[in-house]
């Protein structure tokens, strides 16, 4: 599809529409583990004018939840709400700058009857209040339709004349099935539309719209620093990780059961960081980079204390590092598979070979020092390989005595060094594994971002 974006008649940028104008998604991505109070207070921080006082700021939010209905939910996570909730709190963060223009992207779906008229009703008493409110919606019940104060039928990407409903019928499905096309009489109905919507081009209300232009206000930009951003991005990650302590606590205790040896608790201090980066991020974009650094530093953090590995201060550093490159690494890898692929099952035959070939040549299955020249290269696709690597390397390469205890068939292993050489390690790898791990973060990124682009041109604004 192609056109103009236009605004009362006249050409509009992306800018101003985005400016002027505020977007009430029909599914609203937000991090549910938050309350309606972080969640607003997280939205007003990013979109309000940095200059607004705290105490004008939280009058606002408070305004918007009373006005909205919603005050009585305030310490309630998003995930708990009702639809018609999650749906007023979504408005409210779309009021929060009181733009002149609201669009909403079919704020019924998915409700009841009582809960689409109480949203639409909202959306009335705003439009009441001088607003522009443009929703579009999917057969909405008798009593929704009434609601509104003009309505614009569409039929195949055209405007179609809206014809008084007879008396006794219900307006809403009135207009469906005079729109609507039948599988059995698809090519007249095909016809009837086209005759209708050509009537609407001629008729006087399609002339007297045209003839509407007014000047619009443009607004004033509200930009927020990327200090200030990367600090609540960081903030909203710490609420929701707080909120799910217990969760991480069950995780790491039971990991820990499995746990029979020290290069165990590496490759799966490696594997956990990366699978769950990657299906965090696999079938939408990471909402934001903090949590590629919060969360693998405390997961990290966790380990390196509680299993008592080697090091100190300078190897939990390090150790943190790793794991964040690791972490980043999985989100450009999880951002490639949703820009790339269109559905989950065909990114599936992609992502699972290739992530069962890098955990086999990690080394923790495969004797890497042993291994062919043929296949020996595989490692080197593998971000398991040059994480378990790098830690292994971290934790076993100081150690100059360990005890020996003597199994049948089992080498002695006496030294850090030896243990490394035993799995096909070697102490020069490191700085080449963190470098290779940045690489591949590039490179994912990259692949990433291209095809966006590239499927992003010609879409909406929002």
């Amino acid at each position: 599809m192609t056109g103009y974006l236009m605004l009362n008649g006249r050409l509009a940028g992306a800018d101003l529409i985005a400016r002027i104008s505020g977007f009430v998604p029909q599914e609203d991505l937000s991090i549910e583990d938050l309350t309606v109070d972080e969640h607003m207070e997280f939205m007003a921080r990013l979109m309000m004018d940095r200059r607004c006082m705290k105490q004008a700021r939280n009058r606002r939010i408070q305004y918007l939840l009373g006005d909205l209905g919603i005050t009585t939910c305030t310490r309630t996570k998003l995930k708990d709400l009702s639809g018609g909730e999650r749906k007023r709190v979504a408005l409210a963060v779309q009021l929060l700058n009181d733009p002149p223009i609201l669009f909403c992207d079919e704020p019924t779906t998915g409700l009841d009857s009582w809960g689409a008229a109480a949203v639409v009703a909202r959306l009335r008493k705003l439009a009441i209040g001088g607003k522009l409110v443009i929703c579009s919606v999917h057969q909405p019940a008798s009593g929704v339709f009434e609601l509104f104060h003009q309505v614009v039928l569409l039929a195949n990407g055209r405007t179609a004349l809206n014809f008084k409903c007879p008396l006794g019928f219900n307006a809403a499905e009135y207009y469906v099935s005079l729109l609507g096309i039948e599988l059995d009489k698809e090519a007249d109905s095909r016809e009837r539309i086209r005759k209708i919507c050509d009537e609407y081009q001629r008729s006087d209300i399609a002339s007297d719209i045209d003839s509407r232009v007014g000047d619009v206000q443009d607004e004033m930009e509200v930009k927020v620093n990327y200090f200030v951003q990367f600090y609540w991005l960081m903030w909203r990650n710490i609420q929701s990780v707080k909120h799910n302590s217990t969760i991480w606590i069950a995780e790491f205790l039971l990991l820990m059961r499995d746990i029979q040896n020290v290069q165990g608790l590496l490759y799966l201090t490696i594997t956990e960081t990366i699978f769950l980066f990657i299906y965090a991020v696999f079938i939408t974009f990471p909402s934001e980079i903090p949590r590629a650094v919060i969360e693998p530093i405390l997961f990290a953090s966790l380990v390196f204390g509680v299993a008592g590995l080697r090091g100190g201060f300078i190897g939990w550093m390090w150790f943190c590092i790793v794991c964040v490159l690791c972490a980043n690494y999985a989100n450009a890898y999880g951002s490639f598979l949703s820009s790339v692929f269109n559905s989950m099952e065909t990114a599936a035959l992609f992502s699972v070979p290739f992530e069962l070939i890098g955990t086999m040549f990690s080394g923790l299955y495969l004797n890497l020092g042993s291994l062919n020249h043929y296949v020996s290269w595989l490692r080197f696709l593998s971000p398991f390989y040059y994480g378990v690597e790098s830690i292994s390397i971290l934790q076993w390469d100081s150690i100059e005595s360990i005890n020996c205890v003597k199994i049948a068939g089992m080498p002695c292993l006496s030294t850090g060094p030896e243990v490394l050489d035993r799995y096909g390690f070697a102490e020069a790898h490191f700085w080449r594994n963190l470098s290779s791990l940045a690489i591949m973060y590039c490179i994912a990124h990259t692949i990433a971002y291209v095809m966006v682009i590239k499927r992003s041109r010609g879409t909406p604004v929002y």
